[in-house]
């Protein structure tokens, strides 16, 4: 057991009423427990019907009174007439918020504006008496939509300090217009403060626009968002930031919509809440703003700036540049420095920048830093506490003197074997030479080492004016020698207190408290085995944030909820998403994140520019209710279902017998394998679906290739695969083209199911007929190797960590247990009842197995014991399982309208009776019992979670 657990779980959870201390001096302060709780809440504030939620109020009529339809609801679009003045109005008040708008122009004006600009806006924080200002509006902050003008602040107040925003302004005679990163700040309780690209030319004529505007044309939609958090507000048009103001007063009220003479229409209004210490965070490098030629300091700014205008919050820097700082240090060495003749011929130009930059009196990392400050940013240190880049070199730029000249003083030397435990943390997507590094950085169970780190953290903790200093031990992973770990709780935690004593006293002479943030390992357990242990640290108040991170690349799922129970209910956890090469690998990953319990998003490595796209995954995405897609293979159909009243909204027809589906990661297409039952012709088309429009688009002969069953996305989303059970192959299609790009034979017989490793290498299939799964290595269509498993093998699972693959044997009732790093089975344990779907909970804790006898069940198992906790009956000959987004339930389609048997060949005949009882049963699993059956068709076979993302 203990060999394939790798090491042991953390048992315990802490509840503890912990207060954090944090002072008024952060520009991002935490909640109040009166806010808004941590989850995520999305409120259609428009259901696309009528103006329910709203009221209206107009000059000189007073609320509801609108006898001339001047708000009115057709086809899913509200229209404001413009033809009285006045506002449609919520009828709740918000905070802390995220609001997306689509609006365009009409034609009509009215008098007294007919001939002047196109007119209207959201006043936000509305407070007060409606009509209270000029009797047509609440005092309000607005957000102004005008021709030429969308996006300018208006303060719409009562001319005192009750209404106010503060942002920094171009100096100069004339209107006030924001300036990003300005030093000339202004408070303003009345008037307005312009976008920067307003054309100064501008004149209220009836469809003026400037030379950069970022409206669209007349009858175009628009789309407007407001970034509301605390006193914090952010506008954006068409995805480009328009304006940003801060110390709003106040910052919360009702929102209202104007009407003020132009005729308007909106079709989208969308509010996501932002939760509690919301945070959306971007770690830099140490070097990559420094790599263009410079002149100035300035030219360093625009990487900055643009992160910036991607809406993020929280601005972390790294002064690591390998093992030296990037600004001039007295610890230890600058990048440059101390190095040999021949690598002082080869210096980058990038450290040549640095270089030149102290020559004439400038820090490099003060001007970042700085820079995001000016911003408003939130800007922390990122410190690397055990950078081991390149050291199977001999010499290198990027080692400093305290390394080089302390080889006692290092784990070990690159290379020397390591534990399971760090393959682990690393991941299985991590270059093998990666893995070498680890054992070549410095011990921490050295006092020397100890002191030597925390003389450099004090150093940038004096030396900058920052908001807080991130410990980042995911680069690298390793700090003590193996068997030493354990023993190494009790040193680095000393050492943690040392470094907490050291922030506050450094906050203390600055008169503004620094947070201490971590940025730790995926795993709870993970990290207790190399010697850390975070939850304490959060527990007894030395952490104030932590940040979950894998290494370098997103191998599953983080363990939001699990860290949220094991630390202090005040300390905020964030999710930090890792490098990816496409938007929506990044949509994919962030967005069921945003669905646990997470305080923000912390990117890090992302230098993808233009950055626009950051702000879809950095504040909570805007998304429709999820929804449960179910393959009905005995009526031809794909049926979306509401998980939460467990109603049908629509079923659309597909291909025949359609059995498995995979979604693209951008969450607009599905595809479906369609098989055929025995003695018809083998099915041989998969069904492309648009999940927005809920239409089939095209099917895909595969031709030769009959019976078409199982169905997976690789992990770039460029390819589906599926199998040819018939002749053995898989049929690979490339989702650009929606064409056969390749058919790669299994060597098994009746392949059933495809599957992807998480590392994206290999393909694998369960062959039926056979007994064992093969492994296809994907880049060439090769069989790397056949791996025996048990009789009937069909459905197959990643436990949550990757690191197993857990089979099932349908006929053999049995679950083998396969080891993905060295792919071979390390354990089969029983499991009656002809096991054939499995779905892990996303802590990886439970498992749940569908029972194809005519008895059909729902095994719940516990991963850790392999022990049966309990076995639900469901309907006859269950099949599919899906799980709630809050894992409540379980979702199991059951062909109960049919008798299903399996042969020794592997083939599955089905006899359909005419009654139609089939149905998805929704299972409870507090409380173990079937609380609905969901009427979706015959057959219901394969589901998954679609998470409609509509931004």
């Amino acid at each position: 057991m203990s060999k394939l657990i790798g090491y042991s779980l953390v048992g315990c959870v802490f509840v503890f009423g912990f207060y954090l201390k944090v002072t008024a001096g952060n520009l991002f302060p935490f909640n109040t427990d009166e806010e808004e709780e941590a989850r995520q809440e999305i409120i259609s504030l428009f259901n696309g019907k009528d103006l329910s939620g709203w009221y209206t109020y107009l000059e000189g009529r007073g609320r509801d009174s609108d006898p001339k339809g001047v708000f009115t609801v057709s086809d899913g679009i509200i229209r404001i007439s413009g033809e009285e003045w006045g506002s449609l109005t919520t009828g709740k008040e918000y905070a802390n918020y995220h609001l997306t708008l689509e609006f365009k122009w009409g034609e009509k004006t009215f008098a007294p504006r007919k001939d002047n600009a196109r007119d209207g806006g959201v006043l936000i924080h509305s407070q007060g008496a409606d009509g209270a200002y000029d009797g047509k509006w609440m005092h309000s902050i607005e957000c102004q939509i005008i021709e030429g003008g969308t996006g300018d602040i208006l303060v719409v107040g009562d001319g005192s300090d009750n209404f106010s925003v503060t942002s920094t302004i171009k100096s100069g005679k004339g209107p006030k217009v924001f300036e990003p990163a300005g030093s000339n700040p202004i408070t303003i309780t009345g008037g307005r403060i312009d976008w920067p690209g307003r054309d100064p030319s501008w004149k209220d004529v009836l469809g003026f626009r400037g030379v950069e505007d970022v409206e669209h044309a007349l009858g175009e939609w628009n789309t407007l968002e407001i970034i509301a958090n605390g006193g914090d507000i952010k506008v954006f048009l068409n995805n480009q930031m328009v304006n940003h103001v801060w110390n709003s007063t106040p910052s919360k009220g009702r929102i209202q919509l104007q009407s003020e003479g132009a005729e308007m229409f909106f079709r989208r209004i969308d509010l996501v809440s932002l939760p509690r210490n919301f945070r959306f965070c971007y770690n830099s490098d140490a070097n990559n703003m420094f790599v263009p030629s410079a002149d100035s300091p300035e030219d360093f700014y625009p990487y900055v700036d643009e992160v910036a205008a991607a809406g993020v919050t929280s601005f972390f820097m790294s002064p690591n540049w390998g093992m030296p700082m990037n600004y001039p240090t007295k610890v230890g060495d600058m990048i440059g420095e101390y190095i040999s003749e021949e690598l002082e011929e080869k210096l980058s130009q990038p450290i040549l920048n640095v270089r030149t930059l102290v020559a004439e009196g400038h820090d490099p990392l003060g001007l970042i830093l700085d820079r995001a400050r000016a911003h408003r940013m939130e800007t922390f240190v990122s410190f690397r506490l055990n950078e081991v880049h390149a050291v199977e070199q001999e010499d290198n730029v990027i080692f400093d003197r305290f390394w080089r000249e302390h080889p006692e003083w290092r784990i070990g030397k690159a290379g020397d074997p390591m534990s399971e435990v760090y393959m682990d943390i690393m991941g299985p997507r991590c270059h093998p030479v990666v893995y070498g590094w680890l054992p070549g950085g410095l011990n921490f169970a050295i006092p020397e080492v100890r002191e030597y780190r925390l003389a450099q953290l004090r150093e940038v903790c004096e030396r900058y004016d920052i908001d807080g200093l991130e410990l980042d031990f995911q680069r690298f992973p390793m700090y003590f020698k193996p068997g030493e770990e354990k023993q190494g709780i009790e040193i680095m935690t000393g050492w943690m207190q040392e470094v907490r004593s050291m922030v506050e006293e450094v906050g203390k002479k600055r008169g503004r408290s620094l947070l201490l943030a971590a940025r730790i390992l995926a795993l709870p357990e993970q990290n207790r085995a190399i010697g850390l242990d975070p939850v304490s640290w959060a527990r007894d108040g030395i952490l104030d944030v932590v940040i979950a991170a894998h290494y370098l690349h997103n191998n599953f799922q983080l363990p939001v909820d699990e860290y949220r129970q094991l630390l202090p209910g005040d300390v905020p956890v964030y999710a930090s998403v890792e490098v990816e090469p496409t938007i929506e690998q990044y949509r994919n990953i962030a967005y069921p994140l945003w669905q646990k319990n997470v305080n923000g998003v912390y990117l890090f490595n992302q230098f993808k520019s233009p950055y626009g796209w950051l702000r879809e995954i950095g504040y909570p995405m805007i998304a429709e209710d999820t929804v449960l897609l179910v393959v009905n293979k005995h009526s031809n159909k794909l049926s979306f279902v509401n998980p939460k009243s467990f109603e049908v909204i629509e079923s659309i027809p597909t291909g025949k017998n359609p059995y498995d589906i995979t979604v693209t990661h951008d969450q607009r297409i599905a595809y479906l394998s369609n098989y055929n039952i025995v003695n018809a012709p083998p099915g041989n088309s998969i069904s492309v679906i648009d999940l927005l429009t809920r239409k089939k688009i095209s099917e895909i002969s595969t031709g030769y290739y009959g019976r078409i069953h199982g169905a997976a996305m690789s992990p770039d989303g460029r390819k589906a695969y599926f199998t040819s059970e018939y002749l053995g192959y898989i049929i690979e299609i490339d989702t650009q083209t929606n064409k056969i790009s390749r058919t790669i034979p299994t060597h098994g017989r009746t392949s059933q199911k495809v599957y992807i490793s998480p590392d994206g290498k290999y393909l694998l299939t369960s062959n039926k007929a056979t007994d064992d799964i093969s492994v296809v290595k994907r880049s060439t269509g090769c069989l790397y190797k056949k791996i025996p498993v048990g009789k009937g093998v069909e459905g197959m699972a990643f436990t949550p960590d990757r690191k197993y693959l857990w089979v099932l044997n349908e006929t053999g009732g049995s679950i083998t247990i396969i080891n993905m790093q060295t792919l071979e089975p390390v354990e089969t344990f029983d499991c009656p009842g002809m096991p054939v779907r499995i779905r892990f909970t996303a802590d990886g804790k439970r498992a749940l197995i569908s029972g194809r006898t005519k008895e059909g069940t729902l095994a719940v198992i516990d991963v850790a014991t392999r022990k049966e906790i309990k076995r639900v009956r469901v309907g006859d000959y269950a099949m599919g399982i899906a799980l709630s987004p809050d894992e409540k339930y379980a979702f199991v389609g059951c062909e109960d309208a049919g008798k299903a048997e399996v042969k020794e060949d592997g083939e599955e005949p089905i006899t359909v009776s005419e009654k139609e009882s089939d149905g998805v049963h929704v299972v409870n699993l507090e409380t173990f019992e079937v609380e609905a059956v969901i009427k979706t068709g015959l057959g219901p076979e394969s589901m998954i979670m679609w998470y409609p993302v509509s931004n």
